[in-house]
């Protein structure tokens, strides 16, 4: 589930970047997605360059050109660089004009920029990239994602709660709420029994009643930092789940100028960049109410 942009970033004086480096950050949360920043002011040699890339994959490397004098220059940095990493958009900065700069460095692919323009030109960077992952197909996969993702976070919390409350009665709740959903395997459900491990029942649920469960256990508790947190569950089912079916179970029928119309029978549904968008940002919004949960009730 891509919720996350990393970007790897060396330069000696960092605070000289610092506005830079706000202003994605603000820039990938309008767009959805979470910055993970891996500042370094110390380039290393060859072997830690291939173990920094060995270790993980970066959307973005930043690059000052001129590091400390016992470093490299960006001329001999980026012949090691291209070694260990290919696919990774580049950027190089410095106090020289873009001709300048790229006259030195000399290597096709590889973005120049004056360090003053470098929030625009990252942002300009960051757009281009990720207006690709906010199609149709990318959308799907990412509800598929992150449902199936919530659905082990609430399975977590089910653990970590059933202890403060009367396991036997939400037990019952369980097999209730379960046979109101599985009619057909009515006496399967019943033959289960109430003495089995916690796991054992919550995988009966699906994913809405599952919260509805989860709900009716919080508010059990009574914990009052819980309270925003249970109100923004109450809306889960609207905001996660119906456009996951939205996206999972229509076909589409076309797309004209970045809208997507979706049919599922005879119902039409419309996406378009701006919908995506929303949609993401309510995946992140449930991630970190989960997240809450989770912490609060330790």
């Amino acid at each position: 589930m891509k919720l996350e942009y990393n970007v790897l970033w060396f330069d000696d004086r960092p605070k000289n970047v610092s506005s830079a480096q706000e202003h994605i950050k603000l820039k990938l949360a309008r767009m959805g997605f979470d910055l993970k920043l891996d500042c370094r002011q110390d380039v290393g040699n060859e072997d830690t360059i291939k173990n920094i890339f060995k270790k993980k994959d970066y959307d973005l490397l930043v690059v000052d050109y001129k590091l400390r004098e016992e470093d490299r220059d960006g001329s001999d940095l980026i012949k090691i660089i291209r070694r260990y990493c290919t696919a990774t958009d580049i950027v190089f900065y410095s106090s020289e004009t873009p001709a300048t700069l790229r006259s030195k460095i000399s290597v096709d692919g590889v973005y120049c920029y004056n360090r003053n323009d470098l929030p625009a030109n990252l942002s300009y960077i960051i757009d281009s990239r990720l207006r690709k992952v906010l199609d149709l197909n990318q959308m799907r996969g990412l509800y598929l994602a992150a449902v199936a993702d919530f659905d082990h976070l609430i399975d977590d919390l089910f653990h970590r709660l059933v202890g403060k409350v009367d396991k036997g009665k939400y037990i019952e709740e369980i097999l209730s709420t379960t046979c109101s959903f599985h009619e057909k395997s009515l006496e399967k459900i019943k033959n289960l029994g109430e003495d089995k491990e916690i796991d054992q029942y919550t995988s009966l649920l699906s994913s809405q009643p599952k919260v509805q469960v989860l709900v009716k256990i919080l508010n059990e508790i009574d914990d009052e930092r819980l309270y925003p947190y249970i109100n923004s569950l109450s809306d889960y089912p609207n905001a996660i789940l119906v456009p996951r079916n939205q996206l999972a179970h229509a076909m589409e029928k076309s797309c004209t100028q970045g809208k997507y119309v979706l049919k599922n029978s005879k119902k039409e549904t419309e996406f378009n960049f701006d919908d995506f968008l929303n949609l993401r940002h309510k995946i992140l919004d449930y991630r970190d109410t989960l997240s809450r949960i989770e912490m609060y009730t330790r």
